[in-house]
């Protein structure tokens, strides 16, 4: 009788076991190759389970070690900083020196020598100076006598033939000189000019200039100082008319022409401006040439910002002859410069021109 019962399953062999992987001809679970997992670990993706250390020990230093950041360099901006402020340092020094060049090109009046000449009449005595050479008190003045900033160059208004004045030109502030006389009153000027003017005489004084002759300050006097374009006007008409009595022929134009050489036209003579003075009337001239008081204002007028306005070696720059009485205030800024380098107005208003100053 044959045995129906059913066969028993053959036994799985060891090769059959389901737990073992797949071979590796074999598709993976997740449906990839072993191909796309090694250009997987050619690009740097990491896969699951890996650490980084165990890549980087995989990898040996090989083509295919993942790139990592470079480290920062340090940073210039110290340094930038650094070069910055020493720029900034030495360019407030260049500005401290230039500054400084400056005052002192304001201040050379400091230079001024302690006079020597005797005072009081006591040889070798002398009152302590005040400042930088000064006898008298000077503080007072000191801002008329050096004008700064915005004020500086007010004073340097050229009044000739060829720069005239018109009758609605008048200076501000017109003061009165004290112990002066024009024969019809005070001298007037501008009030800078009359306080540097002040201060010029009140030092004259203090130094003992005349003092043994007494004549020297009595020609020197402020004996005129402003006048008005209406004073011009009538001044000049009264010499063209005398003119045309004494010669019936002349014309007018000649007559004015001729008057011209004796006196401004109006609207051509500086004392329009308030800021010169004449410090003897016309007849004393020769006299006061020759005085202490005029070698002494040749030698100090600069230094309160006066000048010799018609010097007599300058004649033909200025069209005038030469007065030795007239003086003009331009403040001592650049009263320095033109006594030092021995110029008239007209050569140094040229040289301020060109300079840029």
């Amino acid at each position: 009788m044959t045995d129906s019962s059913p066969a028993a399953p053959p036994s799985p062999s060891l090769s059959e076991n389901p737990s073992s992987p797949p071979k590796p001809s074999e598709k993976s679970s997740s449906g990839k190759s072993d191909s796309f997992l090694k250009k997987s670990r050619a690009s740097g993706t990491r896969q699951a389970g890996t650490r980084p250390s165990e890549r980087r020990k995989t990898d040996g230093g090989g083509a295919n070690r993942t790139p990592t950041k470079n480290k920062k360099k340090p940073s210039s901006k110290k340094g930038l900083l650094f070069l910055c402020l020493i720029l900034f340092l030495f360019i407030l020094f260049i500005g401290c020196l230039i500054f400084g060049a400056v005052c002192n090109s304001r201040a050379d009046w400091s230079e001024i020598p302690t006079p020597t000449s005797p005072v009081n009449g006591t040889e070798g005595t002398l009152p302590l100076p005040y400042g930088d050479g000064f006898v008298a008190d000077m503080a007072e003045y000191e801002p008329y006598i050096n004008p700064i900033l915005e004020e500086r160059d007010l004073f340097l208004v050229l009044v000739d033939g060829s720069h005239r004045l018109t009758s609605s030109d008048q200076p501000d502030r017109l003061t009165a000189v004290p112990d002066s006389d024009s024969g019809s009153g005070p001298v007037l000027l501008s009030l800078y000019a009359e306080k540097a003017l002040e201060a010029m005489l009140t030092e004259m004084k203090a130094q003992g200039v005349g003092q043994d002759d007494p004549q020297t300050l009595a020609l020197c006097t402020p004996t005129l100082g402003y006048r008005s374009y209406e004073e011009q006007e009538e001044d000049f008409r009264q010499v063209v008319s005398r003119l045309m009595r004494e010669d019936p022929s002349l014309s007018q134009a000649l007559a004015e022409d001729i008057a011209a050489a004796s006196v401004s036209p109006p609207g051509t003579d500086e004392h329009q401006t308030g800021l010169c003075v004449d410090l003897c009337p016309p007849s004393s001239s020769a006299a006061f040439r020759k005085s202490e008081a005029f070698d002494w204002l040749c030698e100090n007028a600069w230094k309160f910002g006066f000048i010799l306005r018609y010097p007599e070696d300058k004649t033909e720059i200025t069209g005038m002859a030469f007065d030795p009485g007239h003086f003009r205030y331009v403040g001592r800024f650049h009263s320095t410069t033109i006594h030092r380098l021995g110029l008239c107005l007209e050569e140094y208003l040229d040289l301020f021109e060109e300079s840029g100053l």
